[in-house]
């Protein structure tokens, strides 16, 4: 069995480029310009929302999508 040969002590910059990294975990804006966001319906809401999606054809996240950019349209914002 061969001997291993002693890893390298971390320096205080390794240290620190690894604390800078984990810090900023998460951070980043997203490459594509959109964040995700989680929402939480109860069941009922979400399968008359599954409905008017499927009525209009679309998936569930570009209905809902829609018409919260309609919604902000007709009020102005």
């Amino acid at each position: 069995m061969a001997i291993a040969k002693r890893p390298s002590k971390q320096t205080a910059d390794t240290e620190k480029v690894a604390q800078a990294f984990i810090s900023n975990a998460g951070k980043a804006p997203p490459a594509n310009g959109k964040t995700p966001v989680l929402f939480r319906f109860k069941n009922d809401f979400l399968e008359r929302i599954d409905a008017a999606a499927k009525k209009q054809e679309l998936p569930r996240q570009a209905w809902v999508r829609t018409v919260i950019a309609e919604a902000l349209e007709a009020k102005g914002l």
